[in-house]
């Protein structure tokens, strides 16, 4: 591993995890238990906030310690239709899995209703505005599930590649704009299975304790560094393709903003098996990344020329000059 790839992941780490351990300290170790939804804007603050800490640590690294170029982090402002396909990928993705998720043994697909009224009662709401709620969503009857289906995609939408993107692209400016150039000379698939481990093992303090994953503190971590892992690739191949880590945190953002729609869609199963973030997404993740194969080796030399030229920047960092190939870029296998 190169020293800027641990620089990079000693500063990230050494920043969030005291942060979050103290926070799950205050919430009295359990962020799924009912006495934390009281605590429900700390403990979003804190998350959202942490999720600039990539980018710091980039900042750090890339300036204060390399003296190299903000710009070879990869903010571009070149759009191209790459940027679009990285705000409909998880959008698709979240839809597959609950198609997928549905088809399995006593799993079913619900309007959403039952989900809505659950959160309402949990919210500790006066009776008469849930019966309120609960009147008017029987008063759309099957129009509901669709109504709020399309409610989803369109906030998603709208939120993913704005106000969601932007802490999104504090994570992406570190993961995809610093690490991934790192460690570049490992070819595109290794340098991105490598960043989704990392990526997901930073998420270790909150998933062990009850974030995306509740009552599972040891498989609730390995299964969020293996959906990390999975969606790397798909993540890197648009900022490659779209010469700009902003597609990546458009994707990223959108994610978040659709990701649970399972938890109103699906009755039956668990955080484990069903979802995007369950085995049967996993399975969803594992075609769209042989799609990313696919479109790699079909389009090739527009790959390779992209994967070069994305690189390049920090390539040319004085540090890494003895590195380098005759062209001025280091050597590296893009179809690792």
């Amino acid at each position: 591993m190169s020293r800027k790839a641990w620089l990079f992941i000693l500063i990230t780490f050494g920043l969030t995890w005291p942060v979050e351990f103290a926070l799950v300290a205050w919430v009295g170790g359990d962020l799924a238990a009912p006495a934390a939804a009281g605590s429900t804007g700390v403990v979003t603050a804190v998350m959202v906030g942490t999720m600039f800490v990539p980018a710091l640590s980039a900042l750090i690294v890339q300036r204060g310690i390399y003296g190299a170029s903000l710009r070879d982090l990869g903010i571009e402002l070149r759009p191209n239709w790459w940027w679009a396909v990285a705000v409909i990928v998880p959008i698709l993705a979240v839809a597959a899995a609950l198609g997928a998720s549905a088809a399995l043994p006593h799993v079913s697909l619900t309007s959403g209703a039952a989900f809505i009224i659950e959160q309402l009662n949990a919210a500790s709401l006066p009776a008469e505005q849930v019966d309120a709620v609960r009147a008017d969503i029987e008063a759309q009857g099957a129009w509901f599930g669709p109504f709020l289906a399309g409610a989803l995609v369109g906030a998603a939408l709208l939120a993913g590649p704005t106000i969601n993107a932007l802490p999104a692209l504090g994570e992406e400016v570190g993961w995809r704009g610093l690490l991934q150039k790192a460690w570049a000379s490992h070819g595109f698939w290794r340098s991105s299975m490598g960043v989704g481990a990392v990526w997901g093992v930073w998420h270790l303090p909150i998933v062990a304790s009850g974030y995306n994953y509740p009552g599972h503190p040891v498989l609730g971590p390995l299964m969020m560094t293996v959906f990390c892992m999975l969606w790397s690739p798909l993540l890197a191949y648009v900022v490659v393709r779209g010469h700009s880590v902003l597609p990546a945190a458009m994707l990223h953002g959108t994610l978040n903003a659709i990701a649970g729609a399972s938890l109103y869609f699906l009755e039956g199963g668990s955080r484990l098996t069903t979802g995007v973030m369950g085995a049967v997404g996993f399975g969803v993740l594992v075609l769209a990344n042989s799609l990313v194969w696919w479109h790699q080796r079909r389009h090739a030399d527009a790959f390779r020329a992209d994967w070069i030229d994305w690189q390049r920047g920090d390539r040319l960092n004085p540090r890494s000059v003895s590195r380098q190939g005759p062209s001025g870029v280091e050597t590296a296998d893009a179809e690792r």
